[in-house]
């Protein structure tokens, strides 16, 4: 997974400012993370409530991709391929919830 350290987020007050999926445009789901089952992995383990309140784009497609892991079930090819282009919101969202107090 891409790090990007707590420091390089912190304004001049000592809070951390969430990262937004709009900053890393232009850059393709492995610059992000490192294999499939990583990005699988982390899609998992999304609380798809606070995806949703959160206003993350694509929760449809979230939602439905993790209740099939949950169930123990792989994702389709064209699943993975939809879930690659939103590798940004799942990034954003994992790097938000072990990096900000909330």
């Amino acid at each position: 997974m891409l790090h990007i350290s707590r420091e390089s987020r912190e304004n001049w007050n000592g809070a951390i400012s969430e990262l937004r999926p709009h900053e890393f445009n232009g850059k393709k789901w492995n610059e992000l993370f490192d294999t499939e089952e990583e990005l699988i992995q982390y899609t998992k383990e999304i609380d798809i409530e606070k995806f949703k309140r959160e206003k993350h784009n694509g929760w449809g497609y979230i939602d439905s991709f993790v209740k099939r892991l949950n169930k123990g079930e792989e994702l389709t090819p064209k699943q993975v391929t939809q879930l690659k282009r939103l590798a940004s919101e799942v990034f954003s969202y994992t790097w938000n919830k072990n990096n900000i107090d909330r």
